[in-house]
């Protein structure tokens, strides 16, 4: 297996100088000059998934974050603990998924669809553990913490088997605890907040709460879907950056010996012979462009028609355009090709 294990830190602290004006009952007005800092500090440490195929052993990310207020950053603070893992239990779903197992020892494929999508699963965390510490915080601060605490409790509320209040839980300690079941997609929660317990089973957004936020905001509706559940083999700037894009990404279809990966990642067993075979077209024929690509004696020949031009690229570093021929030297045998195609007229790709 390759497994790696990464960290990062970040330390940030921004410092905001101004002038406080009171104004009492009296004429009279005073002026103090002030100095507040907020200041940021972030550890997390993770360890990578396989590249290709699965394995059995535990996917981890762990996050520390501390926010602090106050002239020298001592007045008031809040520390996030997030705990984020893949148990074996979930592994051993993903792996043995039937119809990933049924391509490959019935119909002999070694990627496909299924096991592309039983793959997500074996990289995507089904534990979290989430703990909120605070310290020293003002009124305004408690109150909408408050408020955030009463909603969740309202939303759990259909799902909630066990609900405690009055307790004497630490103070200023909450926690909140989710197994995602990826059979059912349904999710156990236990919140624990100092004066009271939920605990919810089987907790499953309905449609209608769906619609009613794809409604008010389907941007952050589909973005929520990038966080919940999180997946450690995903990019989530590409994500971000896809769904923010009206649909113009940087989205790579790669083509290897014996099979393809599609811009939407989606594996394939498929192997390109010496016929020439569409890569990439405009079905709806909003326009006239095709990129195609064929084995040749050396490697494969890749060819991009848009309108009347012909573009072909030989492995031997050969570039024809029209018909006629340029040798680029500079370009080695390995170096990776990219296309931009672009429409003069609307100059979009």
């Amino acid at each position: 297996m390759e497994r790696s294990s990464t960290s990062t830190s970040l330390l940030a602290c921004l410092r905001m100088p101004g002038t406080l004006k009171i104004s009492p009952i009296s004429k009279s007005k005073t002026t103090k000059e002030i100095n507040y800092s907020i200041c940021y500090t972030s550890n997390r440490t993770w360890n990578n998934p396989n590249a290709n195929g699965f394995s059995k052993d535990v996917l981890e990310l762990n996050d520390e974050k501390k926010i602090t207020f106050g002239e020298n950053c001592n007045q008031s603070g809040i520390r996030l603990t997030t705990k984020a893992y893949r148990d074996r239990e979930a592994a051993n779903a993903a792996s043995e998924s039937q119809q990933c197992f049924k391509n490959h020892t019935i119909l002999s494929l070694y990627v496909s669809p299924e096991c592309t999508e039983a793959q997500r699963t074996d990289q995507t965390y089904n534990n979290y553990e989430l703990i909120a510490e605070t310290e020293n915080l003002s009124e305004n601060a408690n109150y909408w913490i408050n408020t955030a605490r009463q909603w969740i409790i309202y939303k759990l509320y259909p799902f909630t088997v066990k609900h405690i209040q009055g307790q004497f839980n630490a103070a200023h300690h909450s926690t909140v605890t989710i197994k995602h079941d990826f059979n059912t997609g349904t999710s156990n929660i236990t919140f624990i907040c100092p004066t009271e317990t939920v605990v919810a089973v089987n907790v499953r957004i309905g449609d209608e709460t769906v619609n009613q936020w794809a409604r008010f905001s389907p941007l952050m509706f589909a973005y929520s879907k990038i966080f919940y559940p999180l997946n450690a083999g995903r990019n989530f700037i590409r994500e971000a950056s896809r769904l923010s894009s009206g649909g113009i990404s940087e989205a790579k279809c790669v083509i290897g010996h014996d099979k393809v990966r599609t811009y939407d990642d989606v594996f394939y067993n498929h192997t390109i012979n010496d016929c020439p075979h569409v890569l990439m077209t405009d079905c709806q024929k909003g326009s006239m462009i095709a990129v195609l690509a064929r084995e040749g004696d050396q490697g494969k020949i890749v060819t991009v028609i848009n309108g009347q031009d012909i573009i072909e690229l030989n492995p031997t570093r050969d570039v024809t355009v029209n018909e006629g021929k340029t040798v680029y030297t500079k370009i080695n045998q390995e170096a990776s090709i990219f296309f931009d195609v672009i429409d003069e007229q609307s100059g979009a790709f």
